[in-house]
């Protein structure tokens, strides 16, 4: 092989790997788009479901004894692979006891994660919802079965 064909021959190669670096980069481009996109989805879908565990927990406190009294804390326990997450927790003084809380995590599949426990126990109670299919009355339920977890 001649030097001339040495020549054409390399920068074929190097021609080859160029244009397979572009389509990777175009198609890892085109993954984290559709990410993100599903991302805002998720996101978008679980705005007012969070704003509705927020107003049902004022409007609970607005039934409950005045010694009684829920609160929504964004969660310091983040994760990156989650969207949000939320600690409801009731007064301890109210209780006369260390109370439980209930956990809901947000992951970026739009899975919701509910435990309703203490910390150093295992949940009273676990299940999981879809942010893009639950429904305002499942959101309620977190807070009721938190209410009644705490009181049972």
């Amino acid at each position: 092989m001649s030097n001339e064909d040495r020549i054409k021959a390399i920068l074929a190669k190097i021609e080859a790997a160029a244009e397979a670096k572009r389509k990777s980069n175009e198609e890892a481009g085109a993954m984290a788009a559709t990410a993100a996109q599903k991302k805002m989805k998720i996101e978008a879908a679980w705005a007012p479901l969070r704003n509705h565990l927020e107003e049902f927990v004022r409007t609970m406190n607005g039934k409950l004894p005045d010694h009684l009294k829920l609160s929504v804390n964004r969660s310091q326990e983040r994760h990156n692979d989650l969207i949000e997450a939320l600690e409801l927790t009731m007064d301890p003084e109210s209780m006369g006891r260390s109370p439980r809380r209930s956990v809901v995590q947000v992951a970026g599949t739009g899975d919701i994660s509910v435990q309703i426990g203490s910390r150093s126990q295992t949940p009273v109670k676990e299940y999981q919802l879809q942010s893009l299919t639950a429904t305002p009355d499942e959101v309620e339920r977190i807070v009721l079965d938190f209410i009644e977890a705490n009181y049972t």
